[in-house]
């Protein structure tokens, strides 16, 4: 068994051994590009479609937001919920509603 003072002299690190060093020079941790090609616009590779979103309520539609462009391999579950959670539901949006969601200032039409 080793002593405490044998142990200390292992533990030791002489700063000469201590080196960064870079294997590869080309290496980097940047991202790399995957699912897009340089040059195109990702929501120019996508196919969409204009659409109303519609959640049914007990005394008539409990949301409703008419003229929203979503992805057409989208199901209408999808687009219902999305349109219901964000004041722009997609990117491409052409609802003026949508693009321009009421302040709290306006007066409600209800």
């Amino acid at each position: 068994m080793a002593t405490a003072e044998q142990a200390l002299e292992s533990t030791e690190a002489i700063p000469d051994e201590i080196v960064n060093t870079v294997v590869h020079g080309e290496a980097s941790v940047a991202p790399r590009r995957y699912f897009t090609v340089p040059g195109r616009d990702p929501f120019d590779e996508i196919e969409w479609e204009i659409r109303d979103a519609h959640i049914p309520g007990r005394d008539g539609p409990a949301f409703e937001q008419k003229d929203v462009e979503f992805p057409k391999f989208w199901s209408q579950t999808a687009t219902n919920i999305v349109a219901q959670t964000r004041p722009t539901s997609s990117p491409r949006s052409t609802s003026a509603a949508a693009c321009h969601p009421p302040s709290a200032s306006a007066p409600s039409s209800r």
